[in-house]
């Protein structure tokens, strides 16, 4: 690539970034997420980790039991397939392994 060409894709890359970094520093970025259909929880992750997480400071050590928690008629899982609306009440999870 010649030096301009190069020069041209660096002032792109450079005016982008800190397009996303003043985005994200204005407090526009609910705004912005949300115009392409998302949102900053990451579509409800990070309150399923937050309540993955309250769930394994009741139960430190042992913590519910092997696949113990999605499973139909324990209140916490009843809980927050209610709050999501899964009807099907199963296949749903924490999003993250470690919380998991």
């Amino acid at each position: 690539l010649s030096l301009r060409y190069r020069r041209v894709i660096f002032l792109v890359g450079a005016c982008g970034l800190v397009a996303v970094t003043a985005v994200a520093f204005a407090g526009l970025l609910d705004f912005v997420l949300g115009v392409f259909g998302k949102d900053s929880t990451l579509t409800g992750r990070t309150y399923l980790w937050e309540q993955g997480w309250r769930a394994a400071q009741q139960a430190p050590i042992l913590g519910v039991g092997y696949a113990g928690y999605w499973v139909q008629g324990f209140a916490e899982a009843e809980r927050l397939w209610n709050e999501f609306y899964i009807t099907t009440r199963s296949g749903f999870h924490f999003h993250n392994t470690y919380v998991e």
